[in-house]
């Protein structure tokens, strides 16, 4: 034999509503009513309720003004808002009696978008907010406007390169180099400063090099006619147009 089962309830509604119905019999006043109902085995079930019959109040009604950012939603007991305008709405009370009226006037405040297109060279940063960006990039930073809603920045950012270039140089002892506006005829090291196309700074590092001149003295005796020897590979001699070495 199966047990049989005991289920219990509590139960609001409204005073003026059409009584609560238990089993084949309708309850319209407070109390603790019991009832016997079939499970879905066939077996039979105690039901009791604890019925609460609530007094029908006086509504109140208000008026709220809202102020809602672009793209937000109010949720009122029978509406959910997303535009402006006046919205009148019912609030329900335990047992579903109307218990206030609310008329809801809703304004719409705009959220800011922006858009920051710059460019500068590397070493320097921008701001933005609370963060500090420099690197190259699209970066989209949602901040807080003056209506309190959300401002979308889009900061398209170009860093530029610096340059740092190396000139190693040699010249022959006597001759000079052009410099940095100067006619370099020294060894050392020297630097320029220059703008690249982007107006950023450039550094320009020349190694100068001064060659030696050597001399030497040769002894050599020679014929009439001939050529000394070391000296045959460097003459140039010119005869019936034809260049002869």
């Amino acid at each position: 034999m199966k047990p049989m089962k005991f289920v219990a309830q509590h139960v609001y509604f409204c005073e003026d509503d059409e009584g609560y119905q238990i089993g084949k019999n309708t309850y319209f006043v407070s109390g603790i009513y019991h009832d016997t109902i079939k499970q879905v085995n066939g077996c039979d079930s105690i039901l009791e309720v604890n019925l609460h019959v609530v007094p029908i109040p006086t509504p109140i009604s208000y008026s709220q003004f809202f102020k809602l950012c672009q793209g937000d939603t109010l949720i009122l007991p029978n509406n959910k808002i997303t535009t402006a305008g006046t919205f009148i709405d019912t609030f329900k009370n335990i047992a579903g009696c109307d218990s206030a009226y609310i008329t809801a006037i809703v304004s719409i405040k705009n959220k800011s978008f922006t858009t920051i297109d710059t460019s500068f060279c590397k070493g320097e940063k921008i701001i933005v907010g609370s963060k500090t960006y420099d690197s190259t990039g699209n970066y989209t930073i949602k901040l807080t406007n003056y209506l309190n809603c959300d401002s979308v920045i889009t900061l398209k950012l170009i860093v530029h390169p610096k340059y740092n270039l190396t000139v190693n140089q040699a010249i022959c002892s006597g001759a000079s180099f052009h410099f940095k506006g100067q006619n370099l005829t020294n060894a050392g090291v020297y630097r320029d400063t220059l703008i690249s196309s982007k107006g950023c700074d450039s550094m320009v590092t020349l190694n100068l090099t001064v060659l030696s001149a050597y001399f030497s003295l040769v002894n050599q005796s020679i014929c009439q006619g001939e050529i000394p020897s070391f000296l045959e590979r460097h003459i140039v001699l010119i005869q019936d147009n034809i260049l002869i070495h």
